[in-house]
C-alpha cells in the first residue's frame, strides 16, 4: 500500500471488519492499479468502490461470500468505472463527489 489516502481509507472503512471481503477488496484492487496508468491513482476509485459496496451488501449478505466473488464483484465495478470514464467532473476538472452516480453503471 504506497498510497497513503488509499491506506487509510481503506483501514478505516467496513472492508477491515471482515477479513474475507477486505481481502477480496485488496485482491482486486491489487489487479486493477496494474490496469491503471502512471497518473491515475486508486483513491478516487476506491472511494466509488466503497460506496457501490456499501448498496450491494444491502440487497445481498456480502458476509457470505467469498473472497474470490468479493474480488471479481469489485474488480468489475472497478474497471466498469474506468472504463465509463464516469467519474463526474466540474468545468475546472475538478472530480465532483455525487453520491447518486453510481446509479448510471
Amino acid at each position: 500500500m504506497s498510497n497513503t489516502t488509499f491506506c487509510t481509507d481503506f483501514m478505516l472503512s467496513l472492508c477491515c471488519e471482515n477479513r474475507v471481503v477486505g481481502k477480496g477488496v485488496l485482491l482486486a484492487v491489487a489487479d486493477f492499479i496494474q490496469t491503471l496508468g502512471k497518473n491515475e491513482g486508486i483513491s478516487r476509485y476506491y472511494r466509488y468502490l466503497k460506496k457501490y459496496l456499501n448498496r450491494y451488501g444491502a440487497v445481498t449478505a456480502i458476509d457470505t461470500l467469498d473472497e474470490s466473488e468479493i474480488r471479481t464483484i469489485s474488480l468489475d465495478y472497478l474497471n466498469e468505472l474506468r472504463n465509463k470514464r464516469i467519474i463526474p467532473k466540474d468545468a475546472n476538472g475538478t472530480e465532483v463527489d455525487e453520491e447518486d452516480f453510481v446509479d448510471e453503471i
